[in-house]
């Protein structure tokens, strides 16, 4: 297991979200992680498919890769 996993699962055990879903630290922390990866690879395919012009992948690793986004303000309502 990652750095990554192993922070998680501390984390959640540590907050005891472990006993009150009686399920495994390491399984939450995995399906925490797995949800993460889902929500990136949406953002980047609304992202490619022009989904409103808000939201831009700042780099494109593909799918699995670290995604950052980039929330266009001026189509976003800031400053507004």
């Amino acid at each position: 297991m990652n750095n990554f996993l192993n922070e998680l699962a501390a984390l959640l055990n540590r907050h005891g979200k472990d006993a009150e879903t009686n399920t495994a630290d390491y399984i939450l922390a995995d399906m925490l992680n797995r949800k993460i990866d889902v929500f990136a690879n949406t953002l980047v395919g609304r992202s490619r498919e022009g989904f409103g012009g808000l939201i831009e992948p700042s780099s494109d690793e593909g799918f699995g890769g670290h995604i950052e986004t980039n929330i266009r303000a001026d189509q976003h309502g800031a400053g507004q």
